[in-house]
C-alpha cells in the first residue's frame, strides 16, 4: 500500500494522543515514511455558537496543540522521511473530528489515534471518534493505547468471509516488519452449527483457516514468520479476542465480515473504555467484557474491510476447490491448533 500522506495521527492535546504520536512517529520510522500531524476538532457543544460564554473547559486551540508536538516526539536514532504539522479547517465535522479524519484517510497508509479523547464528556461515549474512524476509514486504524512498546505478538481475528484476506495480509505483514510471531483465531459458536453437527462445523473451519493462512505470500523481509492458528468453540468472537489479547500486542480484526461490524466496534468500545472507564465502574456492575477489557494491554487495528468484496466469487471457487482436495486428502482432525513456519 504505497499512499502519498504516510501515517497520519490525530491530536487533540490530550494525554491519550501524546502516546498515539508517540506510536506513530515510530512506526513512521520503521516504515521510512512520511508523519503528518493533524490537529482536527468539531464543535465542542452542539450550541456552542448560540453561547455567549465560553466554556473554561474548552479544548485549547490547534496552535497551542502543535506547538506542543515537538515536545512529545521520542529521540530515535532513525526519524520519519518527514514530519508535517497542520490543523486543516474543518470541512465535514459537526460534534466530532472523525469525518474529517476518514476524510485524510484516503491518501494515508495508517491512521493512528488515542483511544480517548478531550471531549468533557463521559469518555466521549467510550472513543466515539476511533469508533467513526475505525468503521469507515480508508486505511487501517490504530488505536494505541498504552505507551509504545516491543511487538511481539500479534493477533488476528478472521470469519470466513473473503475479506479476512486483508486482515491476515495486514498482520502477517505487521508481524513480519516487527520479528514478532502471528497468531491466527476463527470462533466457531453454537449458532452457527445447524443443519451440521458440532465436529463438522468444527472440521470445515480447521480446513477454512489453513486455506487462508496458506494464502499468505513470503515474508517481505525473508526473515519468515511463526504462524500459530487456532479455532475457538463456544464463545462470543469479540469476547475471545479479548481474552486472548491479554498477551498480544497487536490486536488486528477487519471493519466488516460476515457481519455488520459489530465485533470491530465492540473491540474499539473496550479499548477506550479501558483508560477512563475502569476507576468509574463498580465491580459488581461491570460486565465480564469490561472486566476483560481493564486487563488487556494491546493495540488495536481495524483493517478497512468491504461489505460486499469484489470478485467473492473467485474466493468461492478456491474454496470449493480446497474443500474437495480436503475431502480427499484428510481425516477428521481432533487438534484445533495449527503451527506454520512460513518462509
Amino acid at each position: 500500500m504505497d499512499k502519498g500522506q504516510g501515517v497520519i495521527v490525530g491530536v487533540d492535546g490530550s494525554d491519550s494522543s501524546w502516546i498515539a504520536l508517540d506510536w506513530a512517529y515510530r512506526e513512521a520510522a520503521r516504515r521510512r515514511t512520511r508523519l503528518r500531524v493533524l490537529h482536527v476538532r468539531g464543535i465542542a457543544h452542539p450550541l456552542q455558537h448560540w453561547l455567549r460564554r465560553r466554556s473554561a473547559a474548552a479544548p485549547p486551540g490547534s496552535d497551542r496543540v502543535l506547538e506542543e508536538v515537538d515536545g512529545h516526539l521520542p529521540e530515535l536514532a532513525d526519524a520519519p522521511a518527514s514530519v508535517e504539522k497542520s490543523a486543516p479547517a474543518a470541512k465535514l465535522s459537526t460534534l466530532s473530528p472523525a469525518p474529517d479524519l476518514v476524510e485524510y484517510s484516503k491518501d494515508a497508509e495508517l491512521l493512528v489515534l488515542g483511544a480517548v479523547g478531550s471531549s468533557g464528556t463521559r469518555e466521549h461515549l467510550f472513543g466515539s471518534t476511533a469508533l467513526r474512524c475505525a468503521a469507515s476509514s480508508s486505511c487501517p486504524t490504530v488505536i494505541v493505547r498504552e505507551q509504545p512498546h516491543e511487538v511481539r505478538r500479534v493477533l488476528a481475528g478472521i470469519d470466513g468471509s473473503p475479506n479476512q484476506l486483508d486482515v491476515l495480509r495486514w498482520a502477517f505483514n505487521e508481524a513480519d516488519r516487527h520479528r514478532a510471531e502471528l497468531r491466527v483465531v476463527h470462533v466457531i459458536w453454537p449458532w452457527e452449527w445447524p443443519p451440521y453437527s458440532e465436529s463438522e462445523t468444527a472440521q470445515a473451519a480447521r480446513q477454512m483457516v489453513r486455506f487462508a493462512v496458506e494464502q499468505l505470500p513470503a515474508s517481505p523481509s525473508g526473515r519468515g514468520v511463526s504462524v500459530v492458528a487456532e479455532v475457538v468453540r463456544h464463545k462470543h468472537p469479540a469476547q475471545e479476542l479479548l481474552d486472548r489479547a491479554r498477551d498480544a500486542d497487536l490486536l488486528v480484526c477487519g471493519s466488516l465480515g460476515t457481519g455488520s461490524g459489530e465485533v470491530s466496534a465492540s473491540l474499539v468500545h473496550a479499548a477506550a473504555k479501558h483508560l477512563r472507564g475502569a476507576a468509574e465502574a463498580g465491580a459488581e456492575a461491570a460486565s465480564a467484557a469490561d472486566r476483560t477489557a481493564h486487563a488487556f494491554p494491546s493495540h488495536v487495528v481495524v483493517v478497512p474491510t468491504e461489505p460486499e468484496p469484489k470478485f467473492s466469487w473467485e474466493w468461492d471457487e478456491l474454496v470449493e476447490e480446497e474443500r474437495d482436495w480436503n475431502r480427499q486428502q484428510f481425516a477428521p482432525q481432533p487438534d484445533d491448533v495449527m503451527r506454520f513456519e512460513l518462509p
